[in-house]
C-alpha cells in the first residue's frame, strides 16, 4: 500500500501500489477535471508530483490541453509508492457554482397556467384515517387495518405499502393514538403507500420536485402541490463533468472500475445539493416533499438509476430502460427526499431521452397541424421534426461549448458573463454587455456564438475558423498555446487577466454548430421535407434565453430561415418535468408521446458524416444555404471600406 497526499487540500489516502492517480483521487473525493473520462485526450487532469513516487504512461493522443511543464496526467498516471501531488485543476475554476433564477424569467409561475382545468392532478394525495384500535374480536394486522380503511372509506382497492413504513409503523399509530395521516402514491390503476404520519397533516401543503438532469448543469425546481406555485429553482453544475464532459466519455468511464458508482453519486449529490437550496429558501420541510419527477438524457437517467449505460453506446444501441418504474428516492441516493418517490420522464431511444420527451410534451409540436421544428441545444443536441400527425426525431453530440465547457474562459449564464458582443468593423474593438451589467469575469454560450459571429462579419476570422495574421490590432496576439483575440483586458474584469478566445475555442464551437446543423439537414432530407416548408421553429436549451438568432444563423448553427419562424420555449426539459409531475394526464402523454415518435439513428447513416464536414466552416461551405449571412458580409464590407475613408 500506499500513501498519496493530495495538495493544496492536504486530503490524505491510502491505495494500492500501481493504482491509477485520477481513481485514487476520485475515491479521495479530490476534484479532478478529467472532461475526456480519463482516456488521456484532453489534458484537464493533471497534477504536479512534489514528493514520491507517481510514473506516468506516455499518451499516444495529441492533448487538447497541452501540458504544463513538470506535470503529469493523473489518468495516465500510476502510483509506485508514497507521494505528495498538487492538482492543478483549472478546469473546474470557471464553473460558477448554485445558480437561482428569478420567477419573472420562468415562462410560467404556477403549473396550473400551463394545464387544462381538470389536468391538474398531482400523483400524491394525503387521508386522514381515524383507524379502530385491533382487538381478541379483530386482531387484523396494524398495515392491513390501514389498507382496509383506505379501501372503505375512499375506494381504494389496489394499494400496496412501502415496506419502509413497516419496521416504524406499529408504534407510530400507537403513538398516534390510532389516528394517522397517510399518504398514497397514484400510478395508473394501482397504488402505493409511501408515508404515514401522526394526527391530521392534511392542512400541511404538499410539495413536489422537478429535475432537468443534464449532461453539464442540473435544475431543480421546487413546486407546491396543492397550488401548482413554483416556489423555488435552483442550478448548478452536474458534478459528473469531472468524470467527462459527454455522454460517451461517462460510459466509458462507467465501465471502469467503481466509475458507475461514482457518477451515480456525483449526479445524486448535485440534486441532493440543489434540493437543500430550494427547500431552506422556500422554508418547505424535506418531510412534506412526496414525489419528484426527472428528465434527462437516456444516459444521464441510466446514471442516476446506477444502471449501467455500456450497451447504449454499442450496436445496436440499446438501453437497459425506456420507462423506468416509481422508485423511492432514498434508494436512488436522493438523502435529502427521505419520504419522495421519483418518476424518471421515458425515452425514446438509447440517444433521445426523456429530456426530449418531456421538452417536445410542453412545446406546440404535438398539438399543432403546422410542420415544426424542436431543437434543444446543450452537450447533445436533439431534434424533433413534425406536428400533431407524425414525429421524427435524431440526436447528435455537440460536446458543452454552448454551455461554456471547453472554452478557456467559458462560463454558464450568471452575473458577469458576456452575453452580447459588438465589433467595430474598423478598429476591430469590441464592446461587450455582461449579464446584470457586472464586471466581465468569462463568457457564456450565447457570448460565444455572438463573438464569433461578429469576428467573423469584421474579418477577424476566416471561413474556416482561424484568426487573421494580417490584420493590425493589439486584439489579435499569438499566446502559448496558439492565438487568440482578446475580448477583455485584465483591468476591465474581475480577476485581473484578460479575457480571450483561442483559435482552440472556436474550432470547439464550430465542431459543435457543424454537428447540429447536420443533424437538423439530415433530418429534414430524410421525411422529403424542404427547410422552407418549417412554419416554426421551437429552441429549447439552457444557453437559448440569450441566443441571438440573428448571429446564430450567421455561424451556420440554425438554418437560414425567416428570423420569425424562431422562438425560445425555455428549458423544455424542466418543464415538462413540472407538468408530468403535477398532471397524471400529462404523464400519461408523455407515454404517447415516445410511441408516437419515429427514430433516425445518425450514428449509422453515412451521409451524417458528410455533412458534418461540410459545416466546418463559417457559415457553411455551401454558402448559398445562407443568403442572409452572404447579405450580411458584404454590407460589412461595404461599411470597413467606407470607415476607411472617411
Amino acid at each position: 500500500m500506499a500513501k498519496i497526499r493530495f495538495e493544496p487540500k492536504g486530503i490524505e489516502s491510502e491505495v494500492p501500489e500501481g493504482a491509477n492517480l485520477l481513481e485514487a483521487a476520485h475515491e479521495a473525493d479530490v476534484p479532478i477535471n478529467a472532461t475526456c473520462g480519463g482516456t488521456g485526450v484532453c489534458g484537464t487532469c493533471q497534477l504536479k508530483v512534489l514528493v514520491g513516487g507517481v510514473e506516468e504512461d506516455p499518451t499516444p493522443h495529441h492533448l487538447r490541453h497541452p501540458k504544463s511543464e513538470g506535470t503529469v496526467l493523473a489518468c495516465r498516471a500510476k502510483v509506485t509508492g508514497d507521494a505528495e501531488v498538487l492538482v492543478l485543476d483549472e478546469g473546474l475554476q470557471s464553473m460558477v457554482g448554485v445558480k437561482k433564477r428569478g420567477l419573472s424569467e420562468m415562462l410560467f409561475t404556477n403549473v396550473r397556467d400551463a394545464l387544462a382545468g381538470d389536468e391538474f392532478a398531482p400523483p400524491t394525495r394525503k387521508f386522514h384515517l381515524e383507524l379502530t384500535p385491533p382487538s381478541l374480536d379483530d386482531p387484523t394486522g396494524d398495515a392491513d387495518r390501514i389498507l382496509r380503511e383506505l379501501r372503505s372509506r375512499h375506494g381504494l382497492a389496489e394499494v400496496n405499502i412501502d415496506f419502509d413504513i413497516l419496521p416504524s409503523l406499529s408504534h407510530l399509530v400507537r403513538e398516534a393514538d390510532w389516528k394517522v395521516t397517510v399518504t398514497v402514491l397514484f400510478k395508473g390503476t394501482h397504488c402505493r403507500l409511501t408515508n404515514v404520519e401522526a394526527g391530521d397533516t392534511t392542512s400541511c401543503c404538499q410539495y413536489g420536485v422537478a429535475v432537468d438532469v443534464g449532461t453539464t448543469t442540473v435544475v431543480v425546481q421546487l413546486i407546491n402541490l396543492v397550488s401548482g406555485e413554483i416556489c423555488e429553482e435552483a442550478s448548478d453544475y452536474n458534478d459528473q463533468v469531472r468524470s467527462g464532459e459527454d455522454v460517451i466519455s461517462r460510459i466509458v468511464y462507467a465501465g471502469k472500475g467503481v466509475g458507475l458508482e461514482l457518477l451515480r453519486s456525483q449526479v445524486t449529490d448535485t440534486i441532493n445539493r440543489l434540493v437543500e437550496r430550494v427547500l431552506g429558501e422556500a422554508g418547505v420541510e424535506a418531510s412534506h416533499v412526496s414525489a419528484v419527477v426527472a428528465a434527462g438524457n437516456t444516459t444521464m437517467t441510466h446514471l442516476l438509476l446506477g444502471l449501467p449505460p455500456r450497451y447504449i453506446r454499442e450496436a445496436p444501441y440499446v438501453p437497459t430502460i425506456g420507462f423506468p418504474p416509481w422508485l423511492r428516492a432514498a434508494r436512488l441516493g436522493l438523502t435529502s427526499l427521505p419520504n419522495a418517490y421519483v418518476y424518471c420522464v421515458g425515452s425514446l431511444a438509447s440517444y433521445v431521452g426523456g429530456d426530449i420527451t418531456a421538452g417536445v410534451l410542453a412545446s406546440d409540436l404535438p398539438r399543432s397541424e403546422e410542420l415544426g421544428l424542436y431543437i434543444d441545444v446543450g452537450t447533445n443536441g436533439e431534434m424533433v421534426l413534425g406536428n400533431s400527425d407524425w414525429m421524427v426525431a435524431c440526436s447528435c453530440s455537440a460536446g458543452p461549448a454552448f454551455e461554456g465547457g471547453g472554452i478557456k474562459h467559458g462560463m454558464r449564464a450568471v452575473p458577469g458573463a458576456i452575453d452580447a458582443v459588438e465589433i467595430d468593423p474598423v478598429s476591430l474593438e469590441p464592446t461587450v454587455a455582461t449579464i446584470a451589467g457586472a464586471v466581465p469575469c468569462g463568457i457564456c454560450g450565447s457570448g460565444l456564438i455572438e463573438l464569433v459571429a461578429e469576428m467573423f462579419v469584421a474579418k477577424v476570422l476566416d471561413p474556416n475558423g482561424k484568426l487573421n495574421r494580417q490584420v493590425s490590432s493589439s486584439r489579435i496576439r499569438k499566446a502559448e498555446h496558439g492565438y487568440e483575440y482578446v475580448v477583455a483586458w485584465g483591468a476591465e474584469t474581475t480577476a485581473g487577466d484578460d479575457i480571450v478566445i483561442t483559435e482552440i475555442d472556436i474550432d470547439n464551437l464550430m465542431r459543435a454548430k457543424a454537428a447540429i446543423f447536420a443533424a437538423i439537414t439530415l433530418l429534414a432530407e430524410s421525411v422529403g421535407v424542404q427547410m422552407s416548408e418549417i412554419a416554426r421553429v421551437q429552441i429549447a436549451g439552457g444557453f437559448g434565453a440569450k441566443l441571438n438568432v440573428g448571429k446564430a444563423v450567421t455561424i451556420g448553427l440554425l438554418p437560414d430561415l425567416a428570423r420569425s419562424t424562431f422562438s425560445y420555449v425555455g428549458n423544455g426539459s424542466l418543464t415538462g418535468a413540472s407538468l408530468v409531475l403535477c398532471s397524471a394526464t400529462k404523464l400519461n402523454a408523455s407515454v404517447g408521446l415516445v410511441q408516437k415518435m419515429s427514430y433516425m439513428d445518425l450514428s449509422s447513416n453515412p451521409d451524417f458524416m458528410n455533412r458534418y464536414v461540410s459545416a466546418l466552416f463559417l457559415p457553411h461551405t455551401d454558402t448559398s444555404l445562407f443568403p442572409s449571412v452572404a447579405a450580411e458580409l458584404a454590407d460589412s464590407i461595404k461599411h470597413a471600406a467606407g470607415g476607411e475613408s472617411s
